[in-house]
C-alpha cells in the first residue's frame, strides 16, 4: 500500500518567494448566505433556474450528481438561493457530519435554489471558489462545526455565526490575496486526489465484484442438483413470527435496534444495554432471527445467540425444530430473491414495512429425503455459506482498510495544505 510520500509532489506550490500566509475569518473573504432578493427582478422574466434538494449532493464525492430546471417563481419562496461558483455547505446533521459540500457550477442561467438546509458560501473577488471549498471539505473543519451545532436532537445545525468567524490560512502578496497560489494549491490537491481516487475507483469496484460474487453463490445454494429432492414450502410452515412484548423493568437487557445491525450480517455482534429502553419491546432468544421490516433495512437479519429485547422494527422469527436450521434460514432471508420480493410487497408511505403475514407466504426451497426436511443436507449448505461468507467477510474487510486509507491520505494532503507548510504553520 502507498503512503502519502508516494502521492506528495517534491515541490510544493506554496514555496515560492514574497508569499506571507495570514489567517482571516471565512466572514471576511466569503459573503455567508448571500440574499435572494439580488434576483427578484427575475421574478417577472420567470426564468428558469437550477433546482438542487439535498439529495443530489454526492457526500463521499463532494460534487451535485443532479440538477432539476424550474421556473424562478416556483423555488424563489422557501428554498435557498445561490449563483455560479457557490460554495455549498450541509448545515444539518448527519448531512454536515457526511460531507455533503459541493461548488455550484453548469447551474441553468446561473442561478440555483435548493435545500433550506444549506449554508452558501461566496467568495469575494480575488478568492478561488476551489480554495474554500476544499477548506471547509477536511473533516476537522466538520469536526469543528460539530462542536457548534445547535438545536434539538435530529435537528442540529450549524450556524451562520460559525461560518463567519471560523479563521482561514490563505496566501497574500503585496498585501492581497494571492490569486495564482491559490490556483497552484488547488491544482496541487486535485492532482494528488486525482491520482488517489483512480486506485479508490479501483478498490470500490472490487467491493462491488465481492458482493455480485457472494450474490450469486447465495442464490444458486438454494438450486438443487441433479438427483436430490427439494420441495418449496411457504416460510409459514418451516417457522414462525415469536411475538412475544415486554417493557423492560430492569438495566440489564441486552437491547437490539435497527442501528445495531449493518446491512448484510449474519450473526448479532452489537447491542446496548437497556437502562434507556422504556416502551414496550419484542422479546427475543438463543437462534431467533431478527428481521428488519422497514425500508430502507429489508437485508438487516440476524441470528442471536444470546437472549435479549428488540425494537418493534424487527419481526422475530422463530425457527421450527426439525423443520428448518436458523442458519440455513438466515441465508436464505438475505438472498438478492428474497429481498426483492419484500420490498416489492411492502406498504405505507411515511415509513414502507413488510408484515409478517406477507413474508410467511413466501416459498422458501428445501432439501427433503424420506419425505422428510433433510437437516443433514441444510447444515452442508449452511456450513459451505458459513466459510465462504467469512472468507468474502474477510477479503472485503482488508479491502475497505485500503480504501480507508487512501481517504486518510487525501486528508492527510488537505492537512498539509491548510494546518501545515501550506497554511504558514
Amino acid at each position: 500500500m502507498k503512503t502519502l510520500d508516494d502521492f506528495i509532489k517534491p515541490r510544493k506550490p506554496w514555496e515560492v518567494e514574497g508569499i506571507e500566509w495570514r489567517e482571516v475569518r471565512l466572514g471576511e473573504v466569503c459573503i455567508i448566505n448571500p440574499k435572494k432578493s439580488e434576483v427578484r427582478t427575475l421574478l417577472e422574466q420567470n426564468l428558469n433556474v437550477s433546482f438542487i434538494p439535498m439529495e443530489y449532493v454526492d457526500d463521499s464525492e463532494g460534487r451535485i450528481v443532479k440538477k432539476d430546471v424550474k421556473p424562478i417563481n416556483a423555488v424563489y419562496k422557501g428554498y435557498t438561493y445561490f449563483k455560479e461558483g457557490d460554495v455549498l455547505f450541509a448545515k444539518i446533521t448527519p448531512c454536515m457530519e457526511n460531507g455533503k459540500s459541493a461548488i455550484a457550477r453548469d447551474l441553468t442561467n446561473g442561478i440555483g435554489f435548493g435545500s433550506t438546509e444549506f449554508h452558501v458560501l461566496r467568495p469575494n473577488k480575488g478568492i478561488l471558489s476551489e480554495f474554500i471549498f476544499y477548506f471547509i471539505r477536511r473533516k476537522k473543519f466538520r469536526n469543528l462545526a460539530k462542536l457548534y451545532f445547535t438545536g434539538t436532537v435530529g435537528h442540529k445545525r450549524v450556524p451562520k455565526e460559525f461560518l463567519i468567524n471560523t479563521k482561514i490560512p490563505l496566501p497574500f502578496h503585496n498585501g492581497k490575496p494571492d490569486l495564482e497560489t491559490q490556483k497552484k494549491i488547488v491544482e496541487y490537491i486535485e492532482a494528488n486526489f486525482s491520482r488517489i481516487d483512480n486506485i479508490l475507483e479501483k478498490k470500490k469496484k472490487e467491493l462491488e465484484q465481492l458482493d455480485e460474487l457472494w450474490e450469486s453463490i447465495l442464490e444458486q445454494a438454494f438450486k438443487p442438483k441433479e438427483g436430490e429432492e427439494w420441495r418449496e414450502v411457504r416460510l409459514g410452515e418451516v417457522c414462525q413470527r415469536r411475538g412475544e412484548n415486554v417493557i423492560p423493568v430492569r438495566n440489564n437487557y441486552i437491547y437490539v435496534g435497527l442501528e445495531h445491525i449493518n446491512s448484510g450480517e449474519i450473526k448479532l455482534v452489537r447491542w446496548e444495554y437497556s437502562n434507556k429502553v422504556k416502551s414496550t419491546k419484542y422479546k427475543f432468544y438463543p437462534d431467533d432471527i431478527l428481521y428488519g421490516k422497514l425500508r430502507p433495512y429489508l437485508d438487516k437479519a440476524v441470528i442471536s445467540d444470546k437472549e435479549g429485547i428488540c425494537s418493534t422494527d424487527f419481526i422475530v422469527i422463530t425457527p421450527i425444530k426439525d423443520k428448518v436450521l436458523p442458519f440455513y434460514l438466515i441465508y436464505f432471508l438475505h438472498t438478492k430473491s428474497f429481498v426483492s420480493y419484500s420490498i416489492s410487497m411492502m406498504k405505507g408511505v411515511h415509513l414502507p414495512r413488510v408484515s409478517w403475514t406477507i413474508i410467511k407466504r413466501v416459498k422458501i426451497p428445501i432439501p427433503f429425503r424420506n419425505g422428510k426436511p433433510d437437516i443433514e443436507k441444510q447444515k452442508e449448505i449452511a456450513n459451505y455459506l458459513d466459510e465462504v461468507y467469512e472468507r468474502i467477510k474477510t477479503l472485503k474487510e482488508k479491502i475497505q482498510k485500503q480504501i480507508n486509507l487512501l481517504e486518510e491520505i487525501k486528508e492527510s494532503i488537505l492537512d498539509e495544505v491548510f494546518n501545515g507548510e501550506g497554511g504558514g504553520k
